[in-house]
Protein backbone atom coordinates (compact mmCIF):
# COMPACT_ATOMS: atom_id res chain seq x y z
CA UNK A 1 0.00 0.00 0.00
CA UNK A 2 1.21 2.79 -0.99
CA UNK A 3 0.52 6.48 0.00
CA UNK A 4 -0.38 9.36 -2.35
CA UNK A 5 3.14 11.00 -1.75
CA UNK A 6 5.09 8.10 -2.49
CA UNK A 7 3.25 7.67 -5.48
CA UNK A 8 3.68 11.50 -6.80
CA UNK A 9 7.34 11.31 -5.69
CA UNK A 10 7.97 8.27 -8.05
CA UNK A 11 6.15 9.99 -10.22
CA UNK A 12 8.72 13.24 -10.32
CA UNK A 13 11.72 10.79 -10.14
CA UNK A 14 10.56 9.04 -13.45
CA UNK A 15 9.50 12.92 -14.86
CA UNK A 16 13.27 13.95 -14.31
CA UNK A 17 14.77 10.51 -15.60
CA UNK A 18 13.10 11.38 -18.72
CA UNK A 19 13.93 14.56 -19.17
CA UNK A 20 17.60 13.67 -18.61
CA UNK A 21 17.29 10.97 -20.67
CA UNK A 22 16.04 12.94 -23.34
CA UNK A 23 18.60 15.86 -23.16
CA UNK A 24 21.18 13.41 -22.47
CA UNK A 25 20.44 11.90 -25.85
CA UNK A 26 21.14 14.65 -28.47
CA UNK A 27 24.84 14.73 -29.19
CA UNK A 28 25.74 18.54 -28.93
CA UNK A 29 25.12 17.76 -25.23
CA UNK A 30 27.41 14.90 -24.84
CA UNK A 31 30.08 17.01 -27.28
CA UNK A 32 29.63 20.34 -24.78
CA UNK A 33 29.97 17.66 -21.67
CA UNK A 34 33.00 16.03 -23.32
CA UNK A 35 34.97 19.57 -23.84
CA UNK A 36 33.59 20.74 -19.88
CA UNK A 37 35.47 17.74 -18.90
CA UNK A 38 38.35 18.93 -20.47
CA UNK A 39 38.66 21.54 -19.88
CA UNK A 40 38.34 20.67 -16.07
CA UNK A 41 40.88 18.27 -16.64
CA UNK A 42 43.48 21.08 -18.28
CA UNK A 43 42.52 23.16 -15.30
CA UNK A 44 43.94 20.98 -12.39
CA UNK A 45 46.60 19.52 -14.43
CA UNK A 46 49.84 20.40 -12.71
CA UNK A 47 53.08 19.73 -13.87
CA UNK A 48 55.00 17.14 -11.82
CA UNK A 49 58.22 19.54 -12.50
CA UNK A 50 57.38 22.36 -11.11
CA UNK A 51 57.55 23.62 -7.68
CA UNK A 52 54.69 25.67 -5.44
CA UNK A 53 52.69 25.90 -8.87
CA UNK A 54 49.49 28.12 -8.41
CA UNK A 55 46.49 26.61 -10.03
CA UNK A 56 42.89 27.47 -9.92
CA UNK A 57 43.69 29.85 -6.95
CA UNK A 58 45.02 26.67 -4.55
CA UNK A 59 48.91 26.07 -4.24
CA UNK A 60 50.23 22.54 -5.17
CA UNK A 61 53.47 21.93 -3.12
CA UNK A 62 55.82 20.06 -4.66
CA UNK A 63 59.64 19.40 -3.40
CA UNK A 64 61.94 21.13 -5.38
CA UNK A 65 65.32 18.97 -6.14
CA UNK A 66 68.46 20.54 -6.25
CA UNK A 67 70.85 20.50 -9.17
CA UNK A 68 73.77 20.35 -7.44
CA UNK A 69 73.51 17.11 -5.71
Amino acid sequence: MRTDNTVAFLIRCAARALVGWAVWSQPIVKAQARGYHEAWVAAWRVDAGDCDVRACGLVFRHPCEEEDR
